[in-house]
């Protein structure tokens, strides 16, 4: 726990380094995609929320960031991510940035290499699900009430883990074929043995729009 905000800004991920963190997660890579992206992060106390606001990136929204941070153990901080209003991106290095900031709101300065595997595992399974852009948010809406339940332990099985996808890509008019419901419940399937803190306990997200999201505890005052 932190006694005062504590900032951590990390430094624009280089090509090669947003290459080879793609690569190795499992995650494609475009012979376009470029570094031109920016995470700053701001370590909050106890009971603050996450919050994130998002700059001029095209694919990934706010709570797509939002999700991948809880994730990594991330439950109170301030976090902007941000790309030149000249070149618009689609987000996944600063989502790279977005993880290597988070070490410094950590115990021992750093995420946890199961915590961050399974950040990007969630990246990849929503994309999966998608297909295509035009239907990525509509997948991350699935994605995020299949980890509601987990997180709140609504969803304590693999049967019940589908059944909270199969509602939530009801509500969405998604229909799952059978290779992306098995992919999204097995990454769900592992976050369930994560700690999520006070979130265990209930949360809500405040969307102020697909550029801006708050994370708040049910309890939280």
């Amino acid at each position: 726990m932190l006694d005062s905000p504590r900032t951590s800004e990390a430094s624009v991920v280089s090509q090669a380094e947003l290459a080879n963190t793609l690569r190795q997660q499992g995650l494609p890579v475009a012979p376009t995609d470029q570094a031109l992206s920016s995470a700053r992060l701001t370590c909050l106390g106890a009971r603050s929320g996450l919050t994130i606001q998002t700059y001029n990136i095209t694919e990934l929204s706010a709570a797509a960031y939002a999700a991948a941070l809880m994730t990594a153990g991330i439950s109170d901080a301030s976090v902007v991510i941000a790309a030149p209003t000249s070149k618009p991106v689609t987000g996944e290095a600063a989502l790279v940035g977005a993880l290597k900031a988070a070490s410094a709101c950590l115990p021992g300065a750093y995420v946890q290499p199961e915590r961050e595997r399974l950040a990007y595992a969630q990246l990849k399974a929503t994309r999966a699900l998608a297909g295509n852009a035009s239907d990525l948010a509509r997948a991350w809406a699935v994605f995020l009430d299949g980890l509601h339940a987990v997180i709140t332990r609504q969803a304590q099985d693999e049967a019940a883990v589908g059944g909270a996808l199969d509602s939530a890509a009801a509500r969405q008019n998604l229909v799952l074929d059978e290779g992306q419901r098995a992919g999204l419940v097995n990454v769900l399937q592992q976050l369930r043995g994560l700690d999520f803190r006070e979130y265990a306990q209930g949360y809500r997200f405040e969307q102020a729009g697909p550029d801006s999201v708050r994370v708040v505890a049910s309890q939280a005052h």
